[in-house]
């Protein structure tokens, strides 16, 4: 290029390409929040390419990593704009690479993942919106210093970002199973030495491995396969909090990993199959909830103020019931007890947040209305029209789609489901559609694609006069799926 030919690209650049990369959306810090990692890369390498034409570099010989860095040395000098917008050059060489900064990012792929965790994974765990999130505040920060965790933190989030993808990503399948597996033995050996030390000085790493282990349950959440593989992680995690182990941890001082837990726990039993023996923590457990909280829950939904107890209180009942095989005076006057129960309970979270009032109070009706129609199932089995229990699903249903924070679609799973299940009218099974819909959008976990493909499939079951007998834990056996609500 003669001296003309620069002449002529310096006037013409500052009002294309230049004011381009000074106005590029990717320097933009609210673009980063919300752009797509896909979009990011091609921004990153279209500036590159731009800078490469100014000096007649190859771009094919221009690598450009997962973040948008070029790994090779630009030829000949450096490249830069003055204000003007006039090429200038400078002797210094660019250095080759640098060394990666964070242990166990030592890869572009796994950047890659870390970068998807921190930007979308960690905002569809919990209830948390756009407020204080605890893997972003916490356990991100812990994974620096914890490889076992690091490695489940981005075995989460291949799988979620193979969920959202619509083709197969080979390089995200292959180090999806990489972690796994890396993950698996990091956590037994620590299951191992862990169960060797009785001194307190663990806690820390004790309560980090009860992270990674749920971070695992999640991930069989997220890859919705409809097998048990979800369950046997919680299991694992739930070794670490029984009182009468050496491995036992009090989470009493930790408001969210114990209502993570809980959560997760007391969701699970309520897809138990029929002869499976539901983990119910004991009374004692659950006023010491009550009584160690400090402050409203914005994370999950119902761990300190009795909802999720109910669950669990539901689960038994209905587990007893299907033992017996019929209903007794005893069973009865329980159920009779539970309704009071659930007809008194005042949701304490949704006062937490005016700003976020409405939506915390949509979600709190649509679990109490869930509830409710748990319940009515458990004592007429047969009564799926009744008009007293429409309109319990109307009202739940209602609710869900009033629902206006994208933090409550975190935990909207299991009221969606339930009330679905009940769904006969064609109003609120395209409410119900709708409903998922926006749950498919948000999370793309594939719990959440099983959950819509079995409530489809009973709603064609029914219609059909196949199911007459109105039971989700009978019909998900019937299937051999095992579906986690969570």
């Amino acid at each position: 290029m003669d001296a003309s030919e620069m002449e002529d690209l310096g006037q013409q650049q500052p009002a294309a390409s230049y004011s381009n990369q000074l106005d590029a959306p990717w320097l933009d810090e609210d673009y980063l929040q919300n752009v797509s990692f896909e979009d990011y890369e091609a921004a990153s390498y279209t500036f590159g390419a731009e800078a490469a034409l100014l000096e007649e570099i190859d771009v094919e010989a221009l690598l450009v990593d997962d973040r948008g860095c070029t790994t090779t040395a630009i030829p000949a000098h450096g490249i830069g704009l003055d204000n003007s917008g006039q090429v200038l050059h400078s002797d210094p060489a660019i250095p080759m690479s640098l060394p990666f900064l964070i242990d166990g990012l030592n890869t572009p792929v796994r950047r890659r993942l870390f970068a998807h965790f921190s930007q979308k994974t960690a905002w569809v765990l919990t209830a948390s919106g756009l407020g204080y999130n605890p893997f972003m505040e916490t356990y991100i920060p812990q994974s620096l210093h914890d490889i076992t965790l690091l490695e489940s933190l981005l075995c989460l989030a291949a799988s979620h970002l193979s969920r959202m993808q619509a083709s197969l990503d080979r390089e995200v399948e292959n180090e999806k199973k990489t972690l796994l597996e890396a993950a698996e033995d990091r956590q037994e050996t620590q299951l191992g030495a862990l169960a060797l030390e009785q001194n307190d000085d663990q806690t820390l790493s004790r309560k980090s491995l009860l992270v990674s282990l749920l971070l695992l349950c999640v991930y069989e959440i997220s890859e919705g396969a409809g097998d048990i593989c979800w369950r046997i992680r919680l299991d694992s995690a739930r070794r670490l909090l029984r009182p009468t182990q050496a491995l036992s941890i009090d989470l009493t001082d930790d408001n969210f990993l114990l209502e993570f837990f809980i959560y997760h726990e007391a969701l699970a039993t309520a897809t138990a199959p029929s002869i499976h023996i539901v983990p119910e923590c004991n009374e004692e457990f659950w006023v010491s909830l009550s009584s160690s909280r400090q402050s409203n829950s914005t994370h999950m939904v119902g761990a300190y103020d009795g909802l999720l107890r109910m669950v669990t209180k539901l689960s038994n009942l209905q587990d007893r019931i299907s033992t017996s095989g019929q209903l007794d005076g005893m069973l009865i006057g329980e159920a009779n007890d539970l309704w009071i129960e659930l007809d008194r309970w005042q949701p304490s979270e949704c006062d937490t947040d005016p700003a976020d009032s409405s939506g915390r109070q949509s979600l709190c009706q649509a679990y109490q209305s869930a509830l409710f129609v748990w319940l009515f199932a458990l004592m007429y089995p047969d009564r799926i029209t009744s008009d007293r229990l429409q309109q319990a699903v109307e009202h739940g249903i209602g609710h869900l789609c009033k629902m206006q924070t994208q933090g409550g679609l975190s935990v909207s799973l299991f009221p969606a489901f339930v009330l679905g299940f009940a769904c006969i009218r064609s109003k609120t099974r395209e409410q119900a559609s709708g409903i998922f819909q926006k749950l498919l959008g948000f999370s793309s976990f594939g719990n959440v694609r099983l959950a819509w493909d079995m409530l489809q499939r009973w709603w064609a079951d029914y219609d059909s006069g196949v199911c007459e007998v109105w039971n989700w834990k009978r019909y998900l056996e019937s299937h051999e799926t095992s579906l986690p609500l969570t």
